[in-house]
């Protein structure tokens, strides 16, 4: 008999942060008179005058995480005939064959829209994203480096980035097909190429730009955007998913 436990995610966001961190809020951060982070102040750059990117984010619109279709018209994006296979018989499982319930990674770029926070840290050579779903990292390089040329498929791929004035264009090869878009079942294959856009419009808000593009699920490729908000008073928290 298997089992399987998974602290909800909205339990683990209903956590008093303070009784963790006392100290976790922001400090040196534009604040309005009530207290709060001026969510308008201009955005912050880095000692090299770079865009900062730093800090917790959560999406501001969570059905994303559920269908990151939810905008699209129905000529925005089309399946090829594997797609929609795939696509269906990802449906008809109700969610029973979707990854995250079998304890297994999401995949990108589902965590970026999930209800859970993520952390970014940003050095000169790399960013690094820490996400409270499954407690996972990934690595942005941005040494110049080129993505591996036969990589060996994994669940987040590969990925490298380039700045484009204030915007992080992060480019991810070498996924392993197996993850969804999103929890209505949206397929990739190991064929994805995926484009994220990062561009941080003012101190507290983000904006995300994901270029889906993989011939052998979908006739096109096709783009979808995102938006973040900045968190304040809170800090990541372990979420392990065990499976026995």
């Amino acid at each position: 008999m298997k089992f399987r436990f998974r602290l909800p995610a909205l339990l683990i966001l209903a956590m008093p942060a303070a009784a963790q961190w006392p100290q976790a809020k922001l400090a040196n951060v534009p604040r309005l008179a009530n207290g709060e982070i001026n969510p308008d102040a201009p955005a912050p750059k880095t000692a090299a005058g770079k865009a900062d990117l730093s800090g917790i984010w959560e999406a501001i619109d969570k059905r994303y995480a559920a269908d990151l279709t939810a905008d699209l018209r129905a000529d925005e994006m089309a399946f090829t005939a594997r797609g929609a296979e795939v696509f269906r018989k990802n449906k008809e499982s109700q969610g029973k064959d979707d990854p995250e319930a079998r304890c297994m990674p999401t995949g990108m770029p589902r965590r970026e829209a999930a209800g859970e926070p993520f952390k970014i840290v940003q050095t000169a050579g790399a960013v690094s994203f820490l996400y409270q779903a499954g407690t996972t990292f990934r690595q942005v390089f941005l040494d110049g480096r080129a993505l591996p040329g036969d990589p060996l498929p994994n669940w987040d791929g590969y990925s490298v980035g380039r700045w484009d004035g204030d915007t992080l264009v992060v480019e991810t090869r070498g996924v392993n097909g197996r993850a969804w878009l999103d929890g209505a079942g949206h397929p990739v294959s190991e064929a994805l190429r995926l484009t994220e856009r990062f561009r941080r419009t003012a101190f507290g808000r983000m904006d995300v730009e994901i270029g889906v593009d993989d011939p052998e699920m979908y006739t096109k490729p096709w783009t979808v955007k995102i938006g973040l908000r900045l968190v304040d008073g809170a800090e990541l928290t372990e979420e392990i998913c065990l499976a026995k």
